[in-house]
């Protein structure tokens, strides 16, 4: 009988001892599913990794010298691995930031204005030509070509980067309205998808004028074959903003270090040379409402 109940109470202590330690375990896990649910992404150099979405404007190796050194900058200055990626087209960067894990842009105000609507985009900074946030397109013509006044573009072969570009559109469309020429109405209309692709159309007569911003990095900031018609009217200039899933801390950290970036650094200087800007500032509180009031006059969805 005595043994018996030795081998009772052993078993007895057994269950309670696999009941702590299944305890523990439980404990563990879900301490760990916390932790981790909480952690942010981890890039290739165990850095905290964010992905921004840079709209291309340019062809692949123009975007890469543009915009790689600006997310080389602010992955250096915030601690985080700031990942690039882009969209194949212009008007393709919603869907690239669709499901992509994306929580900040750099993109033209236009893309912004959609990206408020769809993903609540909030813009960081905006950035600055001189000490204004706003900036002029061009008219472009093949030289030698008789087109000499604005006017003489209706009815002609007009090339553009994409109806939805405001530097590459709006800012053209806006100062030809005023002029008489309401597009797309009185003349067509050619997208090309990068600026290159719209200074080359020209040049080679496949198009009689274009509209441009050379103010950002293009292979060529003056390309050969080509002269300015006119500068148009100023609109905004490109914007970095955060996204859905993005967290004040970080939008904070991305802000600050683009506030930070100066043309009295050399190295930062040369980072805002190709990007085209004097440096990055707060973004205007009318300048969104006047671009959208724009937008409608031209009846361009955004």
């Amino acid at each position: 009988m005595r043994q018996q109940s030795e081998i009772r109470k052993q078993r007895s202590e057994q269950r309670s001892l696999s009941r702590i330690f299944a305890i523990i375990l439980l404990s563990a896990f879900c301490l760990l599913h916390v932790v981790s649910c909480g952690d942010v992404s981890r890039g290739r150099y165990n850095q905290a990794a964010l992905k921004m979405a840079v709209q291309p404007i340019y062809a692949g190796e123009a975007m890469s010298r543009t915009f790689l050194p600006l997310l080389a900058y602010l992955s250096a200055e915030t601690g985080y691995e700031v990942q690039y990626l882009s969209s194949l087209t212009y008007d393709g960067l919603g869907a690239t930031v669709e499901g992509s894990g994306a929580t900040l842009v750099l993109c033209d105000p236009v893309t912004l204005l959609t990206l408020r609507r769809t993903h609540q985009a909030r813009a960081l900074a905006i950035g600055l030509s001189g000490d204004r946030g706003s900036s002029s397109g061009l008219i472009i013509v093949a030289q030698g070509s008789a087109i000499g006044d604005c006017r003489q573009l209706a009815g002609r072969r007009i090339a553009v980067v994409s109806q939805r570009s405001a530097q590459g559109y709006v800012s053209q469309a806006v100062w030809l309205q005023r002029l008489g020429v309401r597009l797309p109405r009185d003349a067509r209309l050619v997208e090309c998808g990068t600026m290159e692709q719209v200074v080359e159309m020209v040049r080679a007569g496949r198009a009689d004028a274009g509209f441009v911003n050379w103010q950002q990095g293009m292979a060529d900031p003056r390309p050969a074959g080509v002269t300015v018609l006119c500068q148009t009217a100023p609109v905004p200039n490109w914007v970095c903003a955060t996204l859905e899933g993005g967290s004040p801390d970080t939008d904070a950290k991305i802000a600050a270090a683009l506030l930070r970036l100066s043309p009295a650094n050399a190295e930062q200087k040369k980072i805002l040379d190709q990007l085209g800007y004097s440096r990055f500032g707060e973004v205007p509180a009318n300048a969104l409402a006047e671009l959208e009031s724009q937008l409608r006059a031209l009846r361009i969805p955004y």
